[in-house]
């Protein structure tokens, strides 16, 4: 979600950068929150560094899925979810 006054809320995933895993492992995600001094409408690209911006507040309830560590998920039709409320 993104608009121009408030910025974006958005679900970043990383891979597992263990050693011994690789490009296709799913290694964890972030729910995010963008400012929109960094990145505004129309933009199509900003850098951000996702640990930096998390939303992590106890009262939105964020569930992560999956929450740990897997292998091949982002090559065998798998996918990362968030929800919040």
């Amino acid at each position: 979600m993104q608009d121009a006054s408030n910025g974006s809320v958005c679900h970043s995933v990383y891979r597992n950068d263990t050693t011994g895993s690789g490009l296709q492992d799913f290694g964890g995600s972030y729910l995010i929150h963008i400012p929109s001094n960094t990145w505004t409408p129309p933009d199509k690209t900003a850098q951000v560094t996702p640990s930096a911006v998390e939303v992590s507040d106890a009262k939105y309830a964020i569930s992560y899925s999956p929450s740990t560590a897997t292998q091949y998920l982002h090559t065998e039709g798998f996918y990362a979810s968030v929800q919040w409320y």
